[in-house]
């Protein structure tokens, strides 16, 4: 079950799906890697500017949207590495 606010759902879908476009166009483990550093480059990018400009706080388990969608590329850059 997810647990988002706003548009903290953003910060699990990213990430995989750049995961899964990363491992499609440049094969396992290389495009896997590059794909969920980016998906979550992006989110973490993203995420801090909506969250300074707007009132609302975006969430992803109760974490804010920068921070949960770095730490699942990273996640998935670790696993996909291995």
């Amino acid at each position: 079950m997810l647990i988002w606010a706003g548009k903290g759902i953003w910060a699990f879908v990213i990430p995989i799906f750049f995961w899964l476009i990363g491992g499609a166009l440049l094969g396992e483990p290389k495009g896997t890697v590059i794909g969920s550093l980016v998906g979550g480059g992006l989110i973490w990018y993203f995420g801090r500017r909506i969250n300074e400009d707007d009132d609302n706080q975006h969430t992803l388990f109760f974490i804010p949207m920068q921070w949960s969608g770095l730490a699942l590329g990273l996640l998935l850059a670790f696993g996909s590495a291995t």
